[in-house]
Formats: structure tokens, sequence, C-alpha cells
């Protein structure tokens, strides 16, 4: 006797299985819910997992909401080091980190957008889109401007 057994698909237009998986290579925005921050000499490291940064001046951590079974968190630093890391994206089984790191200079002007009700953030799989923004509707702006000038680069 033969079984012809079909894998099962689920047809029924209502009840769709609930997908927690993030969407890490578009980038997911997250409200920044908590800041954190770190005045630092700039005669030291600083190190959290891989991301290192030398001569770091402060460290702005913002924590957002759960994007699936992890939270979201933006480690944005701030150094006087003539070369500095680029943007990266760290993924565990506790937390999803985008890095961004930055001149000294802007310290205080990030400080201020992230203290900002409104504040969101993003990060991305290849940290590229990583970005703090004082609206989310910027990061759909900043998208189009993106595409716009990435299409212009390539023709």
């Amino acid at each position: 006797m033969q079984h012809n057994l079909q894998p099962f698909v689920n047809r029924d237009p209502v009840f769709q299985p609930l997908d927690l998986s993030a969407k890490w290579t578009t980038g997911v925005i997250s409200k920044v819910r908590s800041v954190r921050v770190a005045a630092l000499s700039g005669t030291h490291v600083y190190q959290d997992g891989d991301y290192v940064l030398p001569q770091a001046i402060g460290v702005l951590e913002l924590m957002g909401h759960r994007e699936g079974a992890v939270r979201t968190e933006l480690l944005i630093g701030f150094s006087i080091a003539e070369h500095l890391p680029p943007p990266m994206f760290y993924l565990d089984d506790a937390r999803a980190l985008g890095t961004m790191s930055l001149p000294a200079t802007f310290l205080g002007a990030f400080l201020q957008v992230a203290q900002l009700p409104s504040a969101h953030f993003r990060i991305s799989s290849n940290g590229e889109l990583n970005a703090l923004a004082s609206d989310p509707a910027m990061f759909q702006q900043i998208g189009d401007q993106f595409r716009s000038v990435s299409q212009v680069l390539e023709g």
C-alpha cells in the first residue's frame, strides 16, 4: 500500500503563523526606550564584546524594543582617534547590537537627539543602515535619498 504524503501547507486565509524573525538586512527601526551615556578621558580603549573603540571620549547606549526574541540596542562611540571602526552588527541569543563610531565633536549633538521623546534608531545586518533620528519618518526619507544617490553612482 502506497501513501501519497504531502507536506502540510497552511491555506487558511485567517490564521497565519506569527513571524517573529527580524528583518535585519533591510534594517529594524526601534523607538529609543532608554539612554545611557558615559563620558571618558580619551586615553583608553572602550570595548563591548567585539566592538573596540580607541581613544574613546564618550559612549551612547540606546536601548529599544524587543525584535523577535532579542532586545535591540545601538551603541554609538565617540573618539578622538584618526581611524574609527566601521559600523557593525552583532547578534546573539539575547540582543541585536548595532554600532556606530563618530568623531568626538558629535557627542553633544547625538546626545540631544537621543533624548528626544520621539527618537528612534535603526540597526541592520551589515551596519551600513545603522542610524539615529529624531523621528521614525526620517528613515524613509533618508532611504529614498540613499537609493537615488546610489542609482546615480551606478548609472
